[in-house]
């Protein structure tokens, strides 16, 4: 979310751009889009501008400079112009709308020094205001945040409704054993219908009028032989063709020229098939078409929608940074420059844009559709201008955007179809708009060009051989997510093969991969990268290794990135994956943007920065090295212990009764076990701790000797040789790193979500494992400095992650914290004294400390006093409060280059 304070931030950069605007025909578009950017909200997402009405007035085509389906209508006029009239005008649209469309609740008009806001459901309260103003006024708009917001919820509810309604008629299909190659192609043959029919493509309900003049036993084969109609050309076919066969148009694009089986209809597949006839698909945009089929095919997929999708709203953040925004600022600078807007016309029209993990085709897709309206703003400012008659012209003819420009590699066949058709859709819908604007033929059908995507492993392919690597690529995507200890044996050699010039590559990511083979594909080059990732991208171990590749071997530089934030949607509330964008190149842009989030679902906060290192942060680059010893003055940290034992040294509470029921004199050799688990969860487990056993005590219990045997012969039987050393010693853990005095344990994994890593004192005499580190110490200055604020960003920023929780890391995490140094002795005491609060209110309570720290339900004294400590804490390291995380890690940055360079 936005808060007021970032709203009126924007309204001042909005008022210091916009103050000078005069002319309707060449800034008002600028201005709205500019305007709606205050709240958060893309206007082009949650409306249209020149939105096509039929004037009530006057019965001829009229544009509404801007129309918000249900919620707002603008009219912007010229500086100085009667804002009486505009409302008249206004009103004239208003009574013109669709009648299928809701009436919108508010009229804007404006003549960019003035805007006035009319509400209609509050009896037509008016509100105006003047530019200078809006900063103060910011309140009378936030309707265009939370609408804007709904409008959004609304479509992926719209986009989860179409995939349930076409996972419908797969499962009816696929339970009658209709399966495989062929429900693939019926499927994807079946929603070009829909969407031509309620897209204007095919005449409206032309495929439903069909469908219906059949019962259920012969509408396979009649649909059978409307693909073969459909597959062949007008002049080629029968003239005894019934009249409603001849109604449909031929298609082309061999999407109809395989021949398939047809599936035999029921009554239920009828009724399943009706049931998508009759949902609007003229409402779900082609750029989630892809995702929608896909999840249908794939029930694990299908499970997680609602979850991981690709929205328009993220693919956007990839290609607005990428390239869309230079563009659209290239063509709002010389907008009264026919010469350079033709010059930027020829240029867009150059553009190859390249996706190597291309899926369905969402990211061409939406690329594709920017490039178009961006188009049809030059294409209308030119015959404003009169430089332009746009008349004899197809649509298709005038337009400079060929899908043939747009590539992609996708190792599945399935995905690769669906993107081509989604492509073929929104060509379509764009010719549409620009018929309607500048009155020219259209020739829809049949379809020509194709979208160039190849059915291959992108990781095995020369991607030179695709496409050749010029300056007008761009390359972009959402490579696969999958870590090293999720990799399928065939991935991990990938890997290897990948980056068969550097050792020690098995840490890293699949993900990686592409970075890689994009680094080896733009050198010497200006071409730029836009990639999505998991936030393990720039986070632990295998950052290092990847980042230190990319920057000193491949001398990248980073010109924009997003960091990290939930890839998904929040209409099932679902958990979305946690991910950073990244856009680099060889080329040292000065411009560089860093995009911020206050929380992972919030809405992007925009930063123009001078540089933008491998954490993501505005600092110079900071390639981190594993350390086994601190760089700080401070207690070393280690591993607990591992027993290694095959479970036989280890004891539940039920066990340890059994075992002193049958065998009491070993009470002395069982003692209390901490992993992470029983840590945070407050569960008890036992193990038998035998360094100091008697032999004679050992001989004589059958049921040591048995648990001994056994670890002997588990160890013995291990592929790795120091496993089969430590068999020497069953009666040990194999790795014993128990203090000899108090200590503090720090929990390996624990979950993302919360604002703190639990730590606690631990007696000397509890073994811990090796799920968690341990420092031996008792300072309560020391345990403040780890719980703080900001020993929590580093390891937030620097550590790995474990099916998405972060995993603290010894070598990376603690040995290269900064420590503060210098720190008087009476802040250590007050740190001190606040740990003590903090431990006696957590003991006040009795509870586990994963529920103590569940940020859901963290008792607000315990939160308070963290707060507290932290305040203190940062004071060890600066006067002043820290503003943000990444004002905290640029300061710990410059500690640790001082520590390294001392």
């Amino acid at each position: 979310m936005l808060n007021n304070d970032e709203m009126k931030y924007r309204a001042d950069n909005f008022i210091k751009k916009h103050k000078s605007d005069k002319s309707e025909k060449s800034q008002a578009q600028s201005y709205w889009k500019d305007f709606f950017d205050i709240f958060g909200v893309d206007a082009n997402q949650v409306g249209e501008f020149e939105f096509l009405v039929v004037r009530e007035s006057t019965g001829k085509p009229g544009f509404i400079d801007y129309y918000w389906r249900n919620q707002l209508i603008i009219e912007h006029k010229s500086l100085g112009k009667d804002l009486d009239k505009a409302f008249e005008q206004a009103i004239d649209y208003y009574n013109s709308l669709p009648k299928k469309h809701e009436k919108p609740r508010y009229i804007i008009v404006s003549d960019f020094k003035n805007i006035r806001l009319i509400d209609f459901k509050n009896d037509c309260h008016t509100e105006e205001i003047m530019i200078d103003q809006l900063r103060e006024k910011i309140q009378l708009f936030k309707f265009i945040y939370s609408d804007g917001i709904k409008t959004t919820f609304k479509q992926e509810e719209l986009n989860i409704k179409a995939s349930e309604i076409i996972a419908q008629l797969h499962d009816v299909l696929e339970e009658d054993n209709y399966t495989g190659h062929y429900l693939e192609v019926f499927l994807i043959r079946i929603i070009f219908c829909l969407y031509a029919e309620d897209t204007g493509i095919f005449k409206p309900n032309l495929f439903y009028e069909y469908i219906n003049r059949f019962n259920d036993e012969d509408l396979g084969e009649k649909i059978q032989k409307l693909f073969s109609i459909l597959n062949t050309p007008e002049n080629k076919r029968q003239n005894s063709l019934p009249e409603y066969l001849k109604a449909f148009p031929y298609v082309n694009g061999r999407l109809f020229e395989e021949r398939i089986a047809p599936p035999n209809f029921t009554p239920k597949m009828k009724n399943s098939l009706i049931n998508t006839c009759e949902f609007d698909w003229s409402e779900i945009s082609p750029a989630i078409f892809g995702s929608i089929v896909q999840n249908t095919m794939d029930e694990q997929l299908r499970r997680e929608f609602g979850a991981h999708f690709t929205s328009e709203t993220n693919v956007k953040k990839v290609i607005n940074s990428l390239f869309m925004d230079e563009l659209w600022e290239e063509y709002n600078k010389n907008k009264s420059n026919p010469k350079k807007l033709e010059k930027l016309h020829d240029k867009i029209g150059r553009i190859n844009v390249f996706d190597p993990a291309c899926g369905s085709g969402n990211f061409l897709i939406v690329s594709y559709r920017e490039l178009r309206l961006l188009e049809y703003e030059i294409l209308k400012t030119l015959r404003e201008e009169g430089q332009s008659s746009l008349t004899h012209y197809f649509a298709s003819d005038i337009t400079k955007i060929k899908i043939k420009n747009f590539y992609g590699i996708e190792i599945e066949e399935f995905p690769s179809k669906i993107a081509q058709v989604a492509m073929w859709i929104v060509e379509h819908q764009m010719n549409q708009k620009y018929k309607r604007k500048f009155n020219i033929d259209q020739a829809d059908l049949p379809l020509k060009s194709s979208v160039n995507i190849y059915n291959e492993n992108a990781l095995q392919i020369d991607w030179k051989e695709i496409l050749e690597p010029t300056d007008n690529v761009y390359i972009l995507g959402n490579p696969p997510f999958v870590g090293k200890n999720l990799q399928t044996k065939e991935q991990k050699e990938e890997v290897k093969q990948v980056f068969k010039e550097y050792k020690n590559t098995g840490i890293l990511d699949y993900v990686s991969c592409w970075y890689k083979k994009a680094v080896e594909y733009i050198i010497g080059t200006k071409i730029r990268v836009g990639f999505v990732s998991t936030n393990s991208i720039i986070q632990g171990e295998q950052a290092i290794l990847l980042w230190k590749i990319l920057l000193e071997d491949y001398k990248i530089h980073i010109n924009f990135a997003h960091q990290s934030f939930k890839w998904g949607n929040e209409i099932k509330k679902k958990a979305g994956v946690f991910v950073v964008i990244i856009g680099f190149s060889q080329i040292n842009k000065k411009q560089k943007y860093l995009f911020s989030y206050e929380k992972p679902d919030a809405l992007p906060v925009k930063h123009e920065v001078t540089k933008i290192n491998n954490y993501l942060v505005e600092y110079d680059n900071v390639i981190l090295k594993t350390r086994r010893k601190p760089i700080s003055d401070v207690e070393p940290i280690k591993f607990g212990s591992m027993p290694n034992d095959d479970g036989n040294l280890i004891l539940s509470d039920e066990e340890k009764e059994e075992v002193l029921n049958q065998e009491p004199n070993l009470k002395q050799y069982i003692k209390p076990l901490i992993s992470s688990k029983e840590f945070l969860n407050g569960k008890n487990r036992w193990c038998f701790w035998l360094e100091n056993a008697k032999p004679s005590d050992l001989k004589a219990s059958i049921i040591l000797t048995e648990r001994i045997n056994n670890i002997k012969h588990f160890r013995l039987a291990s592929t790795r040789k120091q496993t089969r050393q430590k068999a020497e010693y069953p009666t040990l853990f194999a790795e014993i790193r128990q203090p000899e005095t108090d200590y503090i344990v720090i929990p390996l994994t624990t979950s993302e979500n919360r604002d703190y890593i639990p730590l606690s004192f631990v007696d000397k005499d509890i073994i811990s494992n090796n799920t968690v580190s341990l420092i031996s110490s008792d300072d309560k200055y020391l345990f403040g400095i780890l719980t703080s604020k900001m020993h929590m960003t580093w390891m937030r920023y620097v550590c790995g992650r474990l099916k998405g929780d972060y995993r603290y890391s010894n070598t990376l995490v603690y040995n290269n914290y900064p420590f503060p140094t210098d720190v008087k002795d009476d802040l250590k005491d007050k740190i001190r004294s606040k740990v003590d609060e903090l431990l006696e209110i957590r003991d006040e309570y009795d509870d586990t400390l994963a529920n103590l720290y569940d940020p859901l339900l963290m008792p607000p004294d315990l939160k308070k006093t963290h707060q507290q400590l932290d305040t203190l804490v940062d004071k060890c390291y600066q006067g002043k409060p820290f503003r943000n995380g990444e004002e905290r890690m640029k300061l710990l940055f410059d500690l640790y280059s001082n520590y390294v360079e001392s």
